[in-house]
Formats: structure tokens, sequence, C-alpha cells
């Protein structure tokens, strides 16, 4: 996550994972970003954090939020 960031904004914090984006399940970046360009001005995530439990975040895209909402993906995608 980049500070100051859309991502930083909506909490989402360096080792959650990001299961779905709007009931879609992804599984790297293409996936994610994928989903994200086809829900519109708003997304619901699925994110799971260090203790394994899921939350949810919705939230709108806003004209000044950077595409990549400043999420930095790891190499090697998580499983299900």
């Amino acid at each position: 996550m980049i500070p100051d960031s859309p991502a930083d904004r909506l909490g989402i914090l360096v080792g959650e994972t990001i299961l779905k984006v709007n009931g879609v399940v992804v599984t790297n970046s293409t996936e994610f970003y994928g989903a994200l360009q086809a829900s519109g001005a708003y997304f619901k995530l699925d994110v799971i954090d260090e203790n394994g439990e899921v939350r949810f975040i919705n939230s709108a895209f806003f004209e000044e939020d950077h595409y990549e909402l400043g999420i930095i993906f790891a190499e090697k995608p998580h499983q299900l």
C-alpha cells in the first residue's frame, strides 16, 4: 500500500489479501483490475486480514483517484 493513496484512505493494510471484487474471485493483479474496471463507480472488496478474517470495504472511485488505488501486489498470487 502506498501512503496517501486511495488504498490508504480505504484502510487496506500491508499483508492483507484481496479475495473478491464485487463478488468476483481475483487471484492476481490483472484479474483485480479487470473486475474493478467492470464495477463502474462503486466497488466492494472482500479482504482477508492477517488473522484470516474477512472484512468488506465499500467505496467509490473519485475523479482524483489513481486507477491503481496505491495497492502493491506480491509476485505470487494467493491460493483459495
